[in-house]
């Protein structure tokens, strides 16, 4: 019979899938078995080009418990890349020399050259682990798995302890999800991003408390081992990769919790650059992995982190306009997201333009209360960020700033 993890990879792995992850197996680099003391497995998906991962090597090196979590890496190019003599790898072998009491597991493979989704390399990253750890005689289905990112530049020293004391403590405990800040340098550059940053997240607050509504976000979410399995592991998608995990997991009757305790800052430049390439910030994910993605721009330089000098600071005479477009951007993305389930529930034809116009006038008709119910969610966290907003149909208004000017020239008045 086969093993727990053999039987997840045989039902949620596509052949294409096999044959990518075998040929990651075969690159497996890895310093012994996986220790008996180890408690939690934290995969990392790291492009080949990255440049700053010593310094997040560095972060982990710090932990009050180095023996009880294994870092999981995997190095992901396009076909054609040489993953062995690339940037992110070297990184890799210089960090372990660096940082020797590290448990450290690396391998690489290859993707299409277009339209990689994250959702996928996570999803390879963990099937990669759990059969690595399987493979070692650990007891796989009571490991916690881990996911984070390349970028994180502050993780505090107790972060692996506080998550397993969560799950030790609560047994019906199935899912994680911690809180993601970014640096206050990077807020001070940007007025900009912090206002929407901060606008997001009281977004999320507020559907967290009123619907419970968790948005896990995956570079800071943790996994009872059976239950992501149970739950198919990470979707192939863009963005929301782990959001049918906790559905699942709450439909089976376990739990899901955030917590914000479980904290770690991550590097803004994603972010901050597509701000200065005047992208909104919802669609900074659609070019992830493609010829032309964001991190093209930021990937330059190898001694620091080099991000473009923004500063929209709320005092321009254009910040007024640049929140507005920002705002506008995120309620698109709820109305089409809004749009789409319409479009699914009824048997109407599906081929509609995919214009704003045309997603709100679909939406108002079919879910009237619903359009309604985002608007005033939106309403709610612009007054606890300090706008004000105004709708007039598909359209959002920022009708006045002055508190969050206010609050953010007392905040950053040095700035």
């Amino acid at each position: 019979m086969n093993s727990p993890v053999e039987q997840f990879r045989e039902q949620y792995a596509r052949k294409s899938d096999r044959s990518r992850q075998d040929i990651a197996m075969q690159n497996l680099i890895s310093y012994g078995p996986i220790e008996s003391s180890v408690r939690v497995i934290c995969t990392i998906p790291v492009h080949y080009e990255e440049r700053y991962l010593l310094r997040t090597l560095g972060e982990y090196s710090k932990q009050d418990d180095l023996s009880s979590f294994e870092l999981f890496l995997l190095v992901n190019g396009k076909r054609g890349a040489d993953i062995t003599t690339s940037p992110a790898y070297n990184s890799i072998l210089e960090g372990r020399q660096k940082y020797p009491k590290l448990n450290v597991a690396v391998t690489g493979t290859v993707y299409p050259d277009k339209g990689l989704r994250i959702g996928l390399v996570r999803k390879d990253a963990a099937m990669l682990a759990l059969t690595r750890a399987a493979q070692s005689g650990v007891d796989v289905e009571n490991l916690i798995l881990v996911t984070n990112d390349a970028d994180s530049i502050n993780i505090p020293e107790d972060y692996f302890t506080q998550i397993i004391k969560r799950f030790d403590d609560n047994p019906k405990l199935g899912g994680l999800a911690g809180f993601v800040d970014y640096p206050r340098e990077d807020f001070y550059g940007s007025h900009l991003f912090l206002s929407v940053q901060r606008f997001v997240d009281i977004v999320e607050v507020i559907q967290r408390y009123k619907n419970n509504h968790l948005v896990m976000r995956a570079g800071n979410a943790a996994f009872r081992v059976r239950d992501y399995m149970s739950a198919g592991g990470h979707t192939r998608s863009r963005i929301s990769e782990t959001r049918p995990l906790y559905r699942w997991i709450r439909s089976a009757g376990g739990e899901v919790q955030f917590d914000p305790q479980v904290r770690i800052v991550t590097s803004a430049r994603r972010q901050i650059t597509a701000i200065a390439n005047d992208i909104p910030q919802s669609q900074r994910y659609q070019s992830f992995g493609m010829e032309g993605d964001l991190a093209n721009h930021y990937q330059i330089a190898e001694s620091r982190l080099e991000i473009p000098e923004v500063c929209q600071k709320v005092t321009s005479s254009q910040f007024p306009a640049l929140l507005e477009r920002e705002i506008q951007s995120v309620y698109n993305r709820y109305i089409t997201a809004l749009y789409r389930q319409v479009s699914r529930s009824s048997d109407r034809e599906r081929n509609l333009s995919k214009s704003i116009e045309d997603a709100y006038a679909r939406a108002v008709m079919f879910r009237p209360q619903a359009v309604a119910n985002i608007q005033n969610l939106m309403r709610r966290a612009g007054f606890f960020t300090g706008i004000k907003l105004d709708f007039e149909g598909h359209v959002v208004s920022i009708r006045n700033i002055y508190v969050l000017k206010k609050l953010i020239l007392q905040k950053f008045n040095n700035y």
